[in-house]
Formats: C-alpha cells, structure tokens, sequence
C-alpha cells in the first residue's frame, strides 16, 4: 500500500513508471495516479478544462498550477484523458499539446467524456451509456464498437436532462416569476437575483453552462417539492425519449449511467425511466471508479497513447 498523505505528498519522486487515468468535465477533472510496482496510489480532482474555452496554452497553465501535478510530471510515462468537448480530432489534439506541455515525457491518449462512459460502466454486455453532469450525452458500447445515433448538441442546443439543462429551467421559470412562493422566495435568499446580474453572467461572462449547472443545488435542497419533482423527471425524460429510445431494446442488455446529475437524483431518474419502461443498470457518480476496472479488467480493449 501506499504511505499515507503526508508522506506520500513528500516522497513521491520514489514512485517510478507511473500512469495517470484522468476524466475531465467542464467543471471538475478526476484523477487517478497508478504505478507499476504499487498499483494505486493516490485520487484527486482539479478545475476541468473545455478545449471549446480553453486553449491548449490555457489548459498547459492551469494543470501546471497544480501541487499534485507539478510533483509527478516527470516519473509520468503514460497517460490516458477523457474530457468533455474531445469529440473531434482537431479538439483532441488541441487537449493532448497541452497536456503534453506539461508531460513532456508521457504517451498520451486524449478520448471522449463518451467514451470514459462507455468504458466506466461496461461488463461485458451491450449497453446504453449515459452522461447526465454539467452536460448529458449517450452512446451504444459492444466492447468493441462505440456508436452514436444522435449527436451532443452542447448547453445551448441540447444537453437535455444535464444539470445545466435543468438549472437554466429553474432560473428561467424564477424569471418569468414561475416558482411557487416558497421556492421563489427560498431562491432570492440564496442567490443574486437582480435581472441586469444574471442576463451578465449568462451572456456577458464565460462558462455559462456551469453557471447554470450550479443550481442543481438549490434543486437537490428541493428534491421533494412537487414543483422540482416535475422539472426533473420531465427533463430526464425529454433526455430518455431523445438519447435512448432512438435506439432498439434488443440492440443493448441495460442503460448505464454516469455523472453527478444521475447520481444525485437516481431516484426521479429511475421514476422517469421507469414510466417509460426503460430499465436502468448502475449509475456511477464518478467515472473514475469504472474506469479504473477497466483498465484493469480489459487490458486489451484500452486504446493506446501516442
């Protein structure tokens, strides 16, 4: 095993061939620190990074900034990154500079948050993998073939049943003075809820998609009120009957899920699923713990770095 944090923190550059399985999302980034001799070692999270926000010298700053990091970059020989926003290979290499700014030493594979899904939450059958975080997403995955019917669309266009999708619902129904009483007036304690403020930060400041996404709070505080009960199941469905029943049911043995969205409300997912006779394997609050079974579970179905 291990030594405990405070040695660990000292006596790292000890630690040889070490690999790192990180999955990035818009808001948080996990990370996963393994070694040849000692397996696991340490898991830890940073501020994620958006190459549709972030340039690649952006993303270069940010990891460099970080203690962990800083520590390790060098003993580091492998690397696999799944984020959001590397769905294309243009994007993907934008990520892996970056990275590679930083880990100049590493074979470095950038994939998909998609992907991190598929991997995270398959056991040896076809399935559905699902993202419902900050954004939402979902993929078919045999072990072999990753396939997508219908695209991500992003916070402005799609992300159905994400939690940016669901805190621009809220904000928007406080706005046209929609909430019932209590919540409305519970919101105004809670947050600035001048109109000139908001409609700033929405469309004048960056990352309005983890803006949003960050009153999923104030609908987790809520998840018992009927008003909030209805926002959320109707946006898991519009996600269910948009991302998963374009698919055929004997294509696929169950639908998995990963994020915190899914996770912290499972059971009004699982109610709208449900009413859609949609039948719901796991859900994963993180992918990193999947992930890491992957790897080492199906060695010879993880994608090389270059």
């Amino acid at each position: 095993m291990p030594p405990a944090w405070p040695i660990w923190r000292y006596s790292w550059l000890n630690y040889k061939h070490v690999q790192l399985i990180i999955e990035g999302g818009s808001s948080k980034a996990d990370w996963l620190f393994l070694s040849s001799s000692f397996g696991e070692l340490r898991r830890f999270s940073t501020k994620g990074f958006h190459p549709l926000f972030h340039s690649e010298k952006a993303i270069s700053v940010l990891l460099e900034a970080d203690e962990h990091i800083r520590a390790i970059k060098a003993q580091t020989e492998k690397i696999h990154y799944y984020g959001a926003g590397c769905s294309t290979e243009a994007l993907k290499q934008q990520v892996q500079r970056g990275i590679s700014a930083v880990f100049p030493k590493a074979k470095i594979y950038v994939g998909h948050d998609l992907e991190a899904a598929a991997f995270a939450t398959y056991r040896g059958m076809p399935e559905i993998a699902c993202i419902l975080g900050t954004g939402s997403n979902a993929c078919y995955f045999d072990g072999k073939v990753q396939s997508q019917i219908r695209p991500s669309l992003g916070y402005i266009l799609g992300d159905e049943g994400s939690g940016g999708y669901l805190g621009k619902k809220l904000l928007r129904d406080f706005m046209y003075g929609l909430l019932p009483p209590e919540l409305e007036n519970d919101f105004k304690q809670q947050y600035e809820w001048e109109r000139g403020a908001i409609l700033h930060q929405v469309y004048a400041q960056a990352n309005a998609n983890v803006y949003f996404a960050g009153f999923t709070r104030f609908l987790a505080k809520h998840a018992d009120h009927s008003f909030v009960i209805s926002l959320l199941e109707k946006g898991f469905s519009e996600f269910l009957e948009t991302h998963v029943r374009c698919y055929s049911v004997e294509s696929y043995s169950e639908v998995n899920f990963v994020g915190s969205v899914a996770w912290n409300f499972r059971v009004h997912l699982q109610n709208a699923a449900k009413k859609m006779d949609i039948r719901i394997g796991h859900i994963l609050e993180r992918p990193i713990d999947g992930l890491a079974d992957f790897h080492k579970n199906y060695p010879e179905l993880v994608p090389e770095g270059v």
